[in-house]
């Protein structure tokens, strides 16, 4: 498969690579590939399930160890636009992708784990959105439930999502309406570029947010019938799936209690405050915490570097070799400019 280099100005270096996971052509990302560290952070992210959005989060988390720190992160599989990092004859039907469900997509990251996670490295687990579900069901999984040492779930989506303020909305599109949104998308990739930026502005902006330069281009990718339609049906598949915590995912929670911490949001509307409440009465001993900052579900459109700063706070007392030290995380017109640029393969 390609691979491609993204060097930002900072001279931290973003690693894209396009890999066969689970019979899927499945874009990673990397940094810190040589590191020595013994551990291994592994993002999984939400849905829709670009690993591209995730990047500024992950540079961030790395920087505050210092380089020490191996960071990868993986898309959902028929998420990303991985026809276009395909020099070959197999761009084609990588955009034929067939849709997955959620219990492929949960196959999928333990596949990837046990074949691209170097045998040796402790697992951090940072899981998003529906990516906290998965995070929780990959610890089903005795060989990374062994090696995971620290799992962190952001605004985690794994219970009741169909009867959440956003569920109520996106359960019937996803199943009834999958098909003329993905059309839409397909009808918006022929537009200019400068109009599609342009509609990605107005979607952040209308709630007063900035979104990160580096995503812009993330955005736009998202124009895609094939992508579009993949992630409705992952979707669709999550609000059948995801409902009350069973006996099952409760044993998994209670038996590694101590190495999950819970993040929910405010004014959630996939994870209410009230699922926090329950959560907290169900496992009294956990580290459930409720964010005290403001930070919004889709964290990594104009927060990634706040959150990276909290995640890094939780797991920085892992390794004696990782830097101590409080970080400034507040946002710079520096830190907020990193440029990728592509190099020549």
């Amino acid at each position: 498969m390609e691979s491609l280099d993204y060097t930002p100005c900072c001279s931290l270096e973003v690693h894209r690579s396009v890999e066969d996971v689970c019979n899927s052509p499945t874009l990673v990302s990397q940094i810190g590939k040589n590191s020595h560290s013994k551990f291994c952070v592994v993002v999984v992210t939400g849905n829709p399930g670009m690993i591209e959005f995730y990047e500024v989060f992950m540079l961030q988390l790395h920087k505050a160890s210092k380089c020490h720190l191996e960071v990868v992160g993986i898309s959902q599989a028929g998420h990303s636009p991985v026809w276009k990092y395909a020099k070959d004859d197999s761009a084609q039907s990588y955009k034929k992708a067939d849709c997955k469900n959620l219990k492929y997509q949960i196959e999928h990251k333990i596949a990837f784990v046990d074949e691209y996670v170097p045998k040796d490295k402790q697992l951090i687990l940072i899981g998003h959105s529906i990516g906290a579900y998965i995070v929780l069901k990959m610890l089903e999984n005795r060989r990374i439930e062994q090696r995971a040492c620290k799992t962190v779930l952001l605004f985690p989506t794994i219970e009741n999502l169909k009867y959440t303020p956003n569920g109520n909305f996106w359960d019937p599109v996803s199943f009834y309406f999958r098909h003329p949104f993905a059309l839409t998308a397909w009808l918006l990739s022929f537009t200019p570029l400068w109009m599609r930026k342009m509609l990605v502005d107005w979607r952040t902006s209308w709630k007063g947010r900035d979104t990160h330069p580096q995503l812009v281009d993330a955005f736009m990718q998202c124009v895609s019938y094939t992508l579009m339609n993949n992630a409705l049906y992952m979707a669709a598949s999550e609000m059948k799936h995801v409902n009350e915590v069973d006996e099952n995912m409760a044993q998994i929670i209670d038996r590694n209690i101590n190495k999950i911490t819970f993040y929910y949001g405010v004014d959630d509307k996939w994870a209410p405050v009230h699922f926090y409440d329950s959560m907290k009465k169900r496992f009294p001993n956990g580290d459930i915490r409720l964010c005290e900052h403001g930070f919004e579900h889709d964290f990594v459109v104009d927060s990634s570097e706040d959150v990276a700063g909290l995640v890094w706070d939780m797991i920085s007392h892992l390794n004696n070799n990782f830097c101590i030290e409080k970080v400034d995380h507040r946002e710079t017109e520096t830190n907020r400019s990193i440029v990728t640029k592509k190099e020549c393969c």
